[in-house]
This record gives structure tokens, C-alpha cells and sequence, in this order.
């Protein structure tokens, strides 16, 4: 009787653990499920005017779609939407208040180029970005037309959840899942279910870019209504590996009307074999794809002419000066982005002149100069129409140092003088694009360096010094290109310095001024 009991047991429990171990389900996969999603109020910078409609839109499109239900949102904390990009953590709160596997916010902006549109998508326990889609300088402010850009921008927003529906239910090799008629499913169609084993995302912004999937079935398509479907599973890669919850996609392929048929019943050929086609296509067409906008960063190389000046003001011989009216330089000017909000900006300046010596009986008669200007800076962006590409100002502060080294003379007529210390500074751009239907933008910056130091070699002219450094610069920019522009720069520089006591030189100075004004121009790349 015990070994009946037994065997019957065995019978029974073996199907059981074979369903279990056949079932597995990777993490990956099981973060990008969505059952649930809801929606985060949309914003404006208009007081609602255009995200109170647009709001409403989106909300009936995310119910109109059969694959997910749609939750209202909860949560009492009020963040901008950008806010959920840069910490995932707010994201994964909301979520988990709202009782949602997923969630879209977005912002409506009016600026000087046009209305942009910007959605995010989140889903999973971390609270990671699945998708962003923004769709900007858009020239139309009517209502009806941004509804229909914002469908625009949902669509392809959903399309880039890595899977179509899920299974709902299984009985036997019979299924029902979440697709029909309005998503294109049709009777006696072959469809895939599949796992996502490895996920890519943007090294910076975190939302998807690539996935790697596994084919776990095949179902074929049995009966389709508008937004349910069945199907029978014609084969799966162990038994019982396809259960609520599997997820399914599709190809989706271009369809063509029929060809078109002359009178003596031949058909028109292509257009690629008229005469005529080179017209058309030119030469080795290509399929046309949209390049993606810059995301990470610019950098700028410039060459250019200038000034230079040098004065010193020495106790005995008084005032000794130099200069140079055609100053070379060559100039490096990096931003790199690290959100919408925050930078990095790194800038390096070099010149090099050669000057006559002002100190009468010094020699040589001419100098050497070569002076470094380095700056690293980390800033915040103000966005002024809550769009990247509109106008903005940046707030800046960190470190410089300017290291102007001079061919030394007997007796000193100048010494070579390193300059330090914190700096903060203020810049503005404002793109002219609408005014001069051109993508030009056009801007300023400014400088301020609290207390900075001062070192001298060979010698120095004071035993103590007082130092004053401004910078200011005006600049434009012309992007020519979706990764690549011009940009012109006029900047004016000036370090003054003044000494008391006495310093180790043999006739000390009183005072010293480097005055740099230079005007430059070069290509500006974006990443």
C-alpha cells in the first residue's frame, strides 16, 4: 500500500516540478514587465494652457490601448518631469505609490523656435527611464495639431517596449493575450513569444537603446477580435515554457498595392528602372534614417589673431612696456553635458608673441612670450523656455590658472608670472533661429576670479601683491550641420597686479598689467 501511495505521488508531482523548472523567467525580463501604467500630469511653461488638452489626450490614448491598464496616479510629492530622469529613486517612489509597473511624464514647452514635446517613459523597480522621445520646433499652436504631434510621440514611445502584449491565460496549447484587430493581428498569423535576456541602455541618460531576446514559442493566430485574440501554440522550446504572463511580438511588414498593369496587360516596372531614375535617386540611393541629436557634449576648435600687451611700472626705471598687434593662438572649448541642467566645461588657450624689450639697455632686444590659459568649470543651465536648445543661462564655478611665460632679460625687464584661483562666472545664449531663419545662436560670458594668487619666476617684484583678473567674451554659433557648426569668439582679458615691499628683483616693481584682446573662429563638433 506504502509504494502506491508513493508512486501515485511520483505521478503526480513530476509534471508539476517539470512546469516549475521549465518556467524560468530572467530578471531582465521581469523588470520590463508592464501590467499596469498611469500617467504623471503633464506641464507647460504656460499655466496649463497646452498640457491641460494634451493631458487629456494622453490619457485617452493610454486607455484606448488594450496591452496594459491604466491606474490613476498618487503620491502627494510635485516634481518636474526631468526631475525623474536625474533620480531614479523619485521614479520608483511614485511607481510604487501608485501601485504601477509603469508611467509617462512629460512636458509641453513654448519657446522661441516652436512648441517641443517631450515624453519619457519609466518602468521597472529602479525606476529607470524605458524611453524618451522629444519632438521640438514645431511651428503649428493649435490645439488639434498638437494632439496629433503628441500621438506622434506617444507611438513611438510605446514602440520601443521591447514586446507587444503578454499571455493572459493558457488551457492546454490554447491561448488568449492582449492584441487585435487595432493592433494589426490578423487569423492564422505566426507570432513569437519570446524572453528579454540583456538589455543596453544610454551610458548617460539610462533609457533603452538594444536588447537581446530569446524566442521561447511559436503560436498561431486562431481567432482575433478587436482587442483580444487566441491562439494555439504550435511549438515551445520545453513544455509548459508558454504561461500567463510570457511575452509576445510580431513583425510587422510594409505592405505594397498591387502593380499596375498597361493596356496589352504588361506591368509598370519600379521607378529605379526608368529612364529617368537617376534624377530621382541619384547615384547608390540609400534608405533615409534621422540622426540622432546631439546628447553628450560639444567641443569647439578655434584659431586666432589678437593683441597682447605687457606693462610693468618698476621703482627706478618706471614705466616698461611691450606689445604685440598680430598674437597667433589656438583655443579648445569643451562643454560636456551630464543632464539637461548640469555641465562640465573645460577651455585651454595658448598664444605665443614675440615682443621688443621696453627696459632700455636690457638685452635681448626681443622676448619670447608664451602664456597657457586653463579654466575647469562646473555649471548649472537655466533653461528659460524649459527647452535645451532655447535660450538659457549658465552658472559657473571653478578653478583657472593663466601661465604667461617670458624669455628672461638681463636686467629683468619682465617676469614670468602664473596666476591662480576660484573662478565663477555668468554666460547667456539666445538662438536667433526665428528672426533670421538660420540656426544661429548668439551669446556672452563673463568671469570673476575670487582672490587669486600669484607666483613669479626668476624673481619676484614685490614681497606681497594685490591681484585683479576679469575676462569677458561675446560669441556666435552657426550649427551648419546636425553634428557640426562654426563659432566665432571676440574676448578681452586683463590681469593686473599690484606690489608692495620689495621683491628679490633688482629693480622692483610697483605694478604689472597683462592685457590679451583676441578674435577667433573655428569649427564647433557635437556628440
Amino acid at each position: 500500500m506504502n509504494h502506491i501511495i508513493l508512486i501515485a505521488l511520483v505521478v503526480l508531482i513530476s509534471p508539476f516540478a517539470r512546469s516549475q523548472s521549465s518556467t524560468y523567467v530572467s530578471s531582465v525580463d521581469k523588470e520590463l514587465t508592464i501590467s499596469k501604467w498611469t500617467l504623471y500630469p503633464l506641464v507647460d511653461n504656460l499655466d496649463g494652457i497646452y498640457s491641460r488638452p494634451l493631458q487629456a489626450e494622453l490619457q485617452s490614448l493610454m486607455s484606448a490601448d488594450p496591452e496594459f491598464e491604466v491606474v490613476p496616479p498618487a503620491g502627494t510629492k510635485k516634481v518636474a518631469p526631468e526631475e525623474f530622469e536625474e533620480k531614479r529613486e523619485l521614479a520608483a517612489q511614485f511607481m510604487k505609490e501608485s501601485k504601477a509597473d509603469s508611467f509617462i511624464a512629460g512636458r509641453i514647452a513654448r519657446g522661441p523656435s516652436g512648441i517641443s514635446i517631450r515624453l519619457a517613459l519609466f518602468s521597472g523597480a529602479q525606476g529607470y527611464p524605458l524611453a524618451i522621445e522629444t519632438r521640438s520646433d514645431i511651428q503649428s499652436y493649435d490645439i488639434a495639431d498638437l494632439k496629433e504631434e503628441l500621438r506622434r510621440v506617444y507611438r513611438t514611445v510605446k514602440s520601443k517596449i521591447p514586446y507587444r502584449a503578454t499571455i493572459l491565460s493558457r488551457r492546454g496549447q490554447t491561448v488568449t493575450f492582449n492584441l487585435g484587430k487595432s493592433s494589426g493581428l490578423r487569423e492564422g498569423q505566426d507570432i513569437d513569444s519570446i524572453q528579454v535576456t540583456k538589455i543596453q541602455r544610454h551610458p548617460r541618460f539610462h533609457f533603452l537603446v538594444g536588447t537581446e531576446k530569446e524566442i521561447m514559442g511559436k503560436i498561431r493566430v486562431t481567432k482575433v477580435d478587436e482587442k483580444i485574440s487566441f491562439g494555439s501554440i504550435t511549438s515551445e522550446r520545453a513544455e509548459g515554457q508558454l504561461q500567463p504572463g510570457s511575452k509576445i511580438t510580431f513583425d510587422e511588414f510594409v505592405k505594397y498595392p498591387g502593380a499596375a498593369t498597361l493596356k496589352d496587360g504588361s506591368t509598370v516596372g519600379g521607378l529605379t528602372g526608368r529612364p529617368d531614375a537617376d534624377v530621382a535617386f541619384g547615384d547608390n540611393p540609400r534608405e533615409w534614417t534621422p540622426v540622432a541629436p546631439p546628447s553628450f557634449g560639444k567641443v569647439g576648435l578655434l584659431l586666432g589673431m589678437g593683441s597682447y600687451s605687457i606693462s610693468n611700472n618698476l621703482s627706478a626705471s618706471g614705466s616698461v612696456s611691450a606689445r604685440s598687434s598680430f598674437v597667433p593662438s589656438f583655443h579648445v572649448e569643451g562643454e560636456m553635458w551630464l543632464s539637461a541642467n548640469w555641465f562640465m566645461g573645460l577651455e585651454l588657450h595658448q598664444y605665443v608673441a614675440k615682443m621688443d624689450n621696453g627696459l632700455s639697455g636690457s638685452s635681448p632686444g626681443a622676448l619670447e612670450v608664451q602664456t597657457l590659459e586653463t579654466e575647469l568649470v562646473g555649471g548649472y543651465n537655466v533653461l528659460v523656455s524649459e527647452e535645451f536648445w532655447g535660450p538659457k543661462l549658465q552658472l559657473m564655478a571653478g578653478i583657472s590658472q593663466m601661465d604667461s611665460k617670458i624669455e628672461d632679460s638681463t636686467p629683468t625687464a619682465f617676469t614670468s608670472m602664473k596666476y591662480g584661483g576660484l573662478a565663477l562666472g555668468l554666460a547667456g545664449s539666445i538662438p536667433l533661429g526665428d528672426q533670421l531663419q538660420l540656426p544661429v545662436t548668439v551669446g556672452g560670458k563673463f568671469m570673476y576670479y575670487w582672490s587669486p594668487s600669484l607666483s613669479e619666476a626668476p624673481s619676484s617684484s614685490g614681497s606681497s601683491s594685490s591681484n585683479r583678473i576679469s575676462t569677458f567674451s561675446v560669441f556666435g554659433e552657426w550649427q551648419t550641420g546636425p553634428r557640426i557648426g562654426l563659432r566665432g569668439e571676440l574676448s578681452f582679458r586683463q590681469y593686473n597686479t599690484t606690489f608692495s615691499g620689495t621683491g628679490s628683483r633688482f629693480d622692483s616693481a610697483t605694478s604689472a598689467a597683462h592685457s590679451l584682446t583676441t578674435l577667433a573662429g573655428g569649427v564647433l563638433f557635437l556628440f
